[in-house]
């Protein structure tokens, strides 16, 4: 099902940026413990979701992908991924890992947002 792919595809660019904002209002003391919570949530779904885009995951709906530009630039997605996702899962507030964060969250989301057009190609092709 190639929409549902593009469309979980499309929210990861969201989950993104909403990583970094949970991340970001632990580090000021905005409600730590909701917010840590939600981080938690959205570190889990971006995780499954990725590997559902690249594998499958018949819960969300996801076939996984054999298109091998596709795969390929999931594997960079993933690459960066594999960087990012230590620093949230420590919720790392420390100067190093906001520092790690403020340099691969615009990588991750430029990354996966070309991943995007490529699942948006695939459908209209």
């Amino acid at each position: 099902m190639p929409s549902r792919s593009r469309s979980l595809a499309g929210k990861q660019r969201m989950l993104t940026q909403k990583m970094t904002k949970e991340l970001l209002l632990v580090a000021n003391g905005i409600d730590p413990g909701r917010n840590r919570a939600a981080l938690e949530k959205t570190v889990a779904l971006f995780d499954r979701t990725l590997k559902g885009l690249m594998s499958g995951d018949a819960q969300l709906g996801l076939p996984g992908t054999r298109d091998a530009k596709i795969r390929a630039q999931l594997d960079v997605v993933a690459g960066i991924w594999r960087q990012y996702k230590p620093v949230l899962d420590a919720v790392d507030t420390s100067d190093a890992g906001l520092n790690k964060a403020a340099r691969l969250n615009l990588p991750l989301l430029r990354e996966m947002n070309k991943a995007v057009k490529m699942f948006e190609r695939s459908v209209k092709g």
